[in-house]
């Protein structure tokens, strides 16, 4: 029994001297993985448009059914995004959000990201319900720029566009394997 005692005071002192790993929160920022996924952030264009361009596939592929958006045709006098169309009401609803990040996955133009904040609090249901205007960025030229939130992190490249030769190819060998299946009998193995 002594012994026990006496490992277990080996573990606490060997634990009081060494360095502290606690962080001061609100004094001190918290560092967050970079691959983190906390709160979502609508993102801008450069030129300080909307990325957004009412799609919906972010709502679609969002499993928790967390997000809503109204599009409506973009005006033709003052463009709010680069596409035919805007959104007009963008919603997500955080109580209900998985921070899946499925909706920026499925985002074409990658507009929605799933930020470094973790911050969310509130005390009635309404103030877990983010409207477009709580997720933009700021604009661009804007001297309210968050220093905390990096949008070239978010930038990914797009996936190209293959050529007729890299879709003829692919018949090709698509078409090959079918008449190996049929010569042989054994179906492929996909």
């Amino acid at each position: 029994m002594v012994r026990e005692i006496l490992r277990s005071m080996k573990v606490t002192f060997s634990h009081l001297f060494a360095p502290k790993v606690t962080v001061q929160y609100p004094d001190e920022p918290v560092r967050v993985a970079p691959r983190f996924r906390g709160r979502h952030i609508l993102r801008r264009w450069d030129d300080g448009r909307e990325r957004c361009i009412g799609c919906h596939l972010c709502s679609v592929a969002c499993p928790a059914d967390a997000i809503t958006v109204i599009a409506e045709d973009n005006p033709r006098d003052n463009p709010i995004s680069r596409g035919e169309r805007y959104a007009k009401v963008y919603q997500i609803d955080l109580l209900r959000c998985i921070f899946c990040g499925y909706c920026e996955d499925a985002c074409p133009v990658n507009a929605i990201v799933l930020g470094p904040r973790f911050e969310i609090a509130g005390y009635r249901r309404e103030d877990f319900i983010v409207n477009k205007e709580d997720l933009l960025e700021p604009h661009p030229k804007s001297i309210d720029k968050d220093s905390f939130f990096d949008s070239t992190l978010y930038d990914r490249s797009y996936l190209p566009v293959p050529t007729v030769a890299d879709v003829e190819a692919l018949i090709e060998g698509r078409q090959r394997e079918i008449e190996e299946m049929l010569r042989t009998g054994k179906p492929s193995v996909v």
